[in-house]
């Protein structure tokens, strides 16, 4: 035995396997983390990682007869021996490569739910300790179990998101019950002794707060064992809820440690912040699509968390890129999963590319168990795009789910009733909006706000509210923007200045509207402070970048706008106009809501196209004001004020 070992010593066999394993680790890392933006396929993947298997084989075979010192020559035995491997290598690499990869996605139908349907949120799962087993089996057992419910016919299952957004304090039945909206409430508990898992879980009447089932399962800590718990959980709830007798899941996962990393995945415990949570989850999710690559749920998760990752990292556009193409993996294998439709959403957005977007977040929020957010993100962006009747229907639908904690609704609300020229009922909702944020609105109250005030020709209070705006959140670029342009319309240039220049500073290269508005309002400020060679080159620069958005796909019509108001700044009135009409053309009335977007385009008021411009968005504002049902909006408004309960 010492002779053998004495001569793998001497041939260097685990220097040379120890350097390779090296090598080849490093190449596996970089494909995986190249894989999203420049689609390498699953297949290659694969067979990359067999052929460096067998690389290694060769790399043994080699040193075993070159690692010693004047052995050089080439033996047929040798020779034979590296033929074998690199057969076999091929052979497996294909034979592994032609497992088949994920589609293009199809085309989806998914439908709305029927009136009717139970509503139920399951809560976080506790651990009976602190252990790290307890924690992230509890976590993905939680979200797991959110998705088998979904697939129950006649329930509406919260989304994860929902619940796990609610704080610790308020996650009893009766507050969820008040929060949610929800009659009944799941909540369950795990404790791990592997390899066995010890599960209860016990559904709940929110209203009164009695127990209409519970349930306790000791099962292997496997997953069959944890897909089949699901399977009886789901099947206990449907039978206690008179629903259809629920079937097991339509494809277990073929790959139990793919598995047990996606369930990981979701753990947060000693994670200090979302985006260490995001960056783990990251890490063990590649290694469940390299372990099986048709397990849809762990591409739609990558797709949400790469997504996350590129909003903070400022629209990174190599992870949104990433971001999209795990979505349409997941939606390729299971076009049914909301979070994949959602993850493409987010995408889509830091790309600038809204009407896709859009499109995403409406297929989300038609799935079960779709997160709150898809059916806001949805209605935000038809706003932004001009669709105010599907704005109007995405935010009705949101009062209409959470009547409670709707803030930034009740401010869209009353922001699109400013743009329709009703001023009194959109003073009601942004009233409301504001009572219901307390002392720190979020970013849409405190503009909707200032921009209520500017319309009403409450200048000085505008102001003030721009200033508390700027003293509440001052590293928000939209909050100097806002003091920029109450500023400017009340003929205050050395305050709008003053905003411009500090909101530059805080988004040099930001890609928002905000970021361009801020430049292009910035400079139309310098030029009426008599600094023109300033101005200029910031007035050419928002231009060019607003016309390379919209030639790129950027469906905003508040880009288009930005690009007339900086060449009307710089003088070209043939330039403004026609970007005008563009941007009316996608859309564009938001500036009845701010009407101090029109300050750039004081020295175009003589022109008669620039006032039929006018004319035809008052035309614009009439037919949107004549298609609100003011009974309806009274019913919201009711409801809202009431909690909805």
């Amino acid at each position: 035995m010492s002779s053998l070992l004495d001569r793998l010593k001497r041939r260097k066999l685990f220097r040379w396997a120890l350097g390779y394993v090296a090598g080849a680790w490093v190449v596996v890392q970089v494909v995986g983390e190249l894989s999203g933006p420049f689609g390498v396929s699953d297949a290659l993947q694969r067979g990359l990682v067999v052929l460096l298997a067998h690389g290694l084989l060769a790399v043994l075979v080699v040193a075993w007869y070159h690692g010693e010192r004047g052995r050089q020559q080439v033996t047929p035995s040798e020779v034979t021996l590296l033929l074998v491997i690199v057969a076999s290598g091929v052979f497996s690499a294909r034979h592994v490569a032609a497992r088949p990869d994920s589609a293009a996605p199809p085309e989806a139908r998914p439908g709305e739910l029927e009136e009717g349907a139970f509503q139920v949120a399951v809560l976080p799962f506790q651990g009976f300790d602190a252990s790290h087993a307890n924690a992230f089996y509890a976590e993905g057992l939680h979200a797991e179990l959110i998705r088998r419910l979904s697939s129950v016919e006649g329930l509406d299952v919260r989304s994860r998101s929902d619940v796990t957004g609610l704080p610790p304090d308020q996650r009893t039945p009766d507050r969820v019950r008040s929060l949610l909206g929800t009659p009944y409430v799941v909540n369950g508990s795990v404790r791990v002794d592997a390899p066995r898992m010890n599960v209860r879980v016990a559904l709940t009447d929110a209203g009164g707060g009695a127990e209409l089932w519970s349930a306790g399962y000791d099962i292997d800590l496997s997953a069959e064992g944890l897909v089949g718990v699901q399977d009886s959980i789901a099947l206990g709830i449907a039978e206690v809820l008179g629903l259809p007798a629920v079937g097991r899941m339509s494809r277990p996962p073929e790959n139990e440690a793919a598995y047990t990393l996606y369930l990981n995945s979701y753990r947060s415990e000693g994670l200090a912040t979302e985006t260490e949570v995001a960056r783990a989850a990251r890490i063990v999710l590649r290694q469940a699509i390299l372990l099986d690559s048709t397990f849809a749920p762990a591409y739609a998760r990558l797709a949400f968390v790469y997504a996350g990752l590129g909003g903070v990292a400022g629209d990174s556009p190599v992870l949104a890129d990433s971001a999209v193409h795990f979505a349409n993996r997941a939606i390729g294998l299971d076009p049914t999963d909301p979070s994949a439709w959602f993850g493409l959403g987010q995408a889509r957005l830091h790309q600038g590319r809204m009407g896709e977007a859009a499109d995403a977040f409406q297929r989300a929020s038609a799935l079960p168990a779709h997160p709150l957010a898809a059916v806001g993100q949805y209605g935000w962006l038809s706003f932004l795009l001009g669709r105010f009747d599907d704005a109007l229907d995405a935010w009705t639908r949101l009062i209409r789910l959470r009547p409670d904690a709707v803030v930034n609704t009740l401010g869209n609300m009353g922001m699109l009733l400013l743009i329709a020229g009703d001023f009194d009922e959109a003073e009601r909702w942004i009233a409301m909006a504001e009572s219901r944020a307390g002392p720190r609105p979020p970013v849409s109250v405190w503009s909707y706000g200032i921009a209520l005030r500017a319309q009403q020709g409450r200048l000085d209070e505008a102001k003030v509210h721009a200033r508390r705006f700027v003293d509440d959140q001052p590293t928000v670029p939209a909050a100097y923007a806002f003091a920029l342009q109450v500023a400017l319309q009340s003929g205050d240039i050395e305050g709008a200045v003053a905003a411009g220049e500090q909101g530059r500073r805080l988004s040099p290269g930001h890609r928002s509207v905000v970021g361009l508005t801020l430049r292009s309002m910035y400079g139309a400020a310098l030029t009426k402070a008599g600094r023109d060679s300033e101005a200029r080159p910031l007035l050419l620069e928002a231009a060019e970048e607003g016309r390379t958005r919209v030639a790129e796909g950027d469906e905003r019509p508040g880009v288009a706008f930005d690009v007339a108001s900086a060449y009307a700044a710089l003088g070209d009135t043939e330039q403004a106009l026609d970007w005008l009409d563009r941007a009316r053309a996608m859309g564009w009335l938001h500036h009845r809501a701010f009407p101090v977007g029109l300050a750039a385009f004081e020295e175009m008021e003589a022109d008669p196209r620039y006032r039929a411009w006018v004319a035809r968005a008052e035309t614009d504002a009439q037919l949107l004001r004549e298609s609100l049902d003011p009974l309806e909006l009274e019913r919201l408004f009711e409801r809202v004020r009431s909690g909805g309960m």
